[in-house]
């Protein structure tokens, strides 16, 4: 994600985290630079914001950079931060890695799992101070807005969540609580008012811990210590622009205690030189009801909604709510977020696995800018479901982005409750989501429409057709389960809208060169890599690949070759040292392509002087094998990302083999970045021949896994299509692999002696 900012003049008054000018943000992922500044604990108030904001184009939506993007995620706890490194490193790192970019972190301490802490210093004899921290806890916090920052994914913090200040259900969460009297030093239970215990429900509302504000109970002795609280955390966030703010989990208090914090929120961090965007969850589960209406009332208070309490609610009524919220909202938009969606298998509330996913996809379609999977057992968290709704998600966005559509079940005829929802882009695209298997007639102008057929719980392209409309089509599902039809205008499909490899160009034709792999099994997997990709390009209508180990024995057809993509040992020397250096030679001077893997982008050392210049005027620079490794795991970054290699993914954590100091030639073009040992690496770039033929090498690629990732693989086709001087789809290429392909090959046996 990139960016640059600007902020609609019915929208001045959103608060939003300030970020580096865009210029220097188009090399880092959200929040990255703030997070630099935020460590060495440095900012520049004079930068350019650039963080997350409404949308100028669609105020519905956010955009970050300048760019509209959409949050969708999930996570098996609402307070991550407080998890262990490693546990919360894997489950961000899986959650980018199917396309998940946006996490709730409720900053709760009570003692569920053993590992939470809370924020105050605790004495040897047991009672905390609260005038003083624990440094444990903002340690926390402030590494989770960093690896998040790295990983791009947005938080939306909760600032007070309820449940921690209740002995609700015995669980004694108020009894161990530093805020309570018999716990610290700092005052009595009759200077604060606080009485021993609170076992109602929050939602009872009995607490005196949420009426202390001065337009409330004005209680200044216990207001001191909240404020503060806020005050540090505010300390720590607001150098980040990747950060929304939640006042309250799921609150039914008093207005006075929500518009207090609003504002005390946006004060501070205008004292800092900072733009925040602030919302209030409210409990009640008909969010077209009136306690909804302070925040829908309130743009000049609350930057956004966030409605997640209607994912109580089911089927039709469930989307007109989201609707309705949507409408009243009409005369001066805001992004609709639901941090929470509720829906598991026997959770407490008698929902199911189908709830929770249909509960999104209405909520997509409805308009919301944002989703979330809740936390198990009330709703899927980051389970394998929740990864294949992510994964179906974006790629509907990939094709029609959710942003270009508006709300339409009014286009769909013959539909029974709850059968289908609809958005559509009118004259260009539409959406159907359908929860079982079902058939609706789609209205539609008349012409030609290209459907694609996505099964959610599998992430994949199942079926395309092109059907006719006369005023209708008839969609109906390929099978049982859930099901999204992307329906788009033929004549812009092969475009794009899209983003297959189609187009009206003469079919491309690609030469892959592998050989036997030389490393332990898992890694330098040339031949069946290039099988993969070859079956990736071959989606593109017409595409002819040629998959061949060093060299084809059969030359008949070089001559129609427009790129060569190698994957093997040190390429120098298999292409400018073998027994075909010749037609090599000449394919590179008529302008052919090349596009080199790993360690096919390097010469020997002992060779350099010798094939070193002429391999760099080929492929425009190279790494000396064997000089510098690091195994390591990093973000990939794209220091080019308006260049077509680099459409349809994102900067991303990435373990891999990397190359130490690459040598690059002066007309390189360096698109990919990590970060290794304490230095920055290229390990990616892009190269124009002086004879009109494009190259492109990466030193990327020596895990088999890395290749079975959707990015991976779409950053090496989308530089396949660019070298042979193809159009790369605004989405970038697609790149779905049958399972069965994609898995490891079993490691051979070795043969009997």
């Amino acid at each position: 994600m990139v960016l640059e900012s600007r902020y609609p003049r019915s929208l001045s008054a959103c608060l939003l985290v300030v970020a580096l000018a865009a210029a220097s943000l188009h090399a880092q992922p959200p929040g990255a630079a703030r997070a630099s500044k935020a460590a060495s604990g440095t900012t520049d108030s004079t930068e350019a914001p650039s963080g997350i904001v409404p949308w100028k184009a669609n105020p519905f939506y956010w955009q970050y950079a300048g760019k509209p993007v959409l949050l969708v995620g999930g996570s098996d706890d609402d307070n991550l931060f407080q998890w262990p490194d490693e546990r919360l490193r894997r489950h961000l790192d899986l959650l980018a890695s199917v396309g998940g970019n946006y996490i709730r972190n409720t900053m709760s301490d009570r003692p569920d799992k053993g590992f939470e802490v809370y924020p105050f210093y605790r004495q040897e004899d047991g009672r905390y101070d609260l005038d003083r921290w624990n440094d444990e806890y903002w340690r926390r916090f402030r590494r989770l807005l960093e690896w998040t920052a790295e990983r791009g994914i947005f938080v939306q913090i909760e600032i007070w969540d309820r449940f921690d200040y209740t002995d609700q259900g015995g669980r004694n969460y108020w009894q161990r609580h530093p805020y309570h009297p018999k716990n610290n030093v700092n005052y009595t239970a009759e200077e604060s008012g606080f009485a021993d215990r609170y076992p109602q429900h929050p939602g009872a509302n009995r607490q005196p811990f949420f009426f202390t504000t001065p337009d409330q109970r004005h209680n200044k002795i216990v207001l001191k210590y909240q404020q503060r609280f806020v005050e540090k955390l505010l300390s720590i966030s607001l150098p980040f622009d990747h950060v929304l703010y939640c006042i309250d989990n799921e609150t039914s208090g008093e207005e006075a205690w929500s518009r207090y914090w609003a504002t005390f929120l946006r004060e501070q961090a205008a004292k800092k030189g900072r733009r925040i965007c602030v919302t209030e969850m409210w409990d009640d589960w008909n969010v077209t009801g009136g306690r909804h209406l302070r925040t829908y009332d309130h743009p000049e208070l609350y930057d956004f909604v966030d409605i997640s309490q209607n994912n109580h609610n089911k089927r039709d009524r469930h989307w007109q709510n989201c609707l309705a919220v949507r409408r009243h909202l009409q005369p001066r938009p805001r992004p609709i977020n639901t941090v929470k969606t509720y829906g598991a298998d026997g959770n407490k509330f008698r929902h199911t696995d189908n709830d929770g996913i249909e509960r999104v996809w209405r909520h997509l379609l409805g308009g919301c800018a944002s989703v979330r999977f809740h936390r198990p057992p009330s709703g899927l968290g980051l389970g394998s479901k929740a990864q294949a709704v992510i994964r179906s998600v974006r790629l509907v966005e990939k094709r029609v982005p959710f942003w270009n559509l508006e709300p339409a079940l009014d286009r769909l005829l013959d539909r029974s409750p709850n059968e289908a929802y609809a958005a559509s882009h009118p004259g260009k695209a539409h959406v159907v989501y359908f929860p079982a298997r079902g058939s609706v007639r789609l209205k539609a102008r008349p012409g030609r429409w290209d459907v694609i057929w996505i099964d959610v719980l599998q992430a994949a392209e199942r079926k395309t057709a092109s059907l006719r409309s006369s005023g209708t089509l008839e969609l109906t599902t390929p099978a049982d389960g859930h099901w999204v039809a992307v329906v788009t205008r033929a004549a812009e499909s092969k475009t794009s809208t899209t983003g297959d490899q189609s187009t009206a160009e003469a079919p491309v034709h690609v030469l892959f060169i592998g050989k036997e792999p030389d490393h332990p099994w898992g890694s330098h997997m040339y031949l069946h890599v290039s099988k993969v990709l070859a079956h990736c390009v071959e989606q593109g209508s017409g595409a002819k690949t040629i998959v061949a180990s060093r060299w084809p024995k059969e030359t008949k057809d070089l001559d129609k070759v427009d790129t060569i993509v190698i994957y093997s040992n040190p390429a120098a020397e298999l292409m400018l040292d073998g027994p075909h250096r010749e037609a090599f030679q000449k394919m590179m001077d008529r302008g052919v392509g090349l596009v080199t893997i790993h360690w096919a982008s390097t010469v020997r050392k002992e060779n350099w002087e010798r094939l070193g210049p002429a391999w760099m005027k080929i492929l425009g620079g190279t790494w000396i094998s064997n000089v510098g490794l690091s195994t390591d795991r990093s973000t990939l970054v794209q220091l080019q990302p308006q260049h077509p290699i680099c459409r349809g993914w994102k900067n991303t954590p990435f373990r891999d083999e990397f190359y130490l100091n690459p040598r690059l030639g002066p007309d390189a073009v360096p698109l990919l970045q990590v970060t290794t040992k304490g230095q920055k690496v290229v390990v990616g770039w892009a190269y124009e021949r002086p004879g009109g033929g494009r190259s492109f090498a990466t030193t990327l690629g020596h895990f088999y896994d890395n290749f079975q990732r959707e990015d991976f693989r779409r950053m090496l086709v989308n530089a396949i299509l660019w070298t042979a001087k193809r159009e790369v789809p605004p989405g970038g290429a697609v790149v779905e692999v049958d399972a069965n392909l994609l898995a490891l090959p079993p490691e051979p046996k070795p043969a009997k002696k």
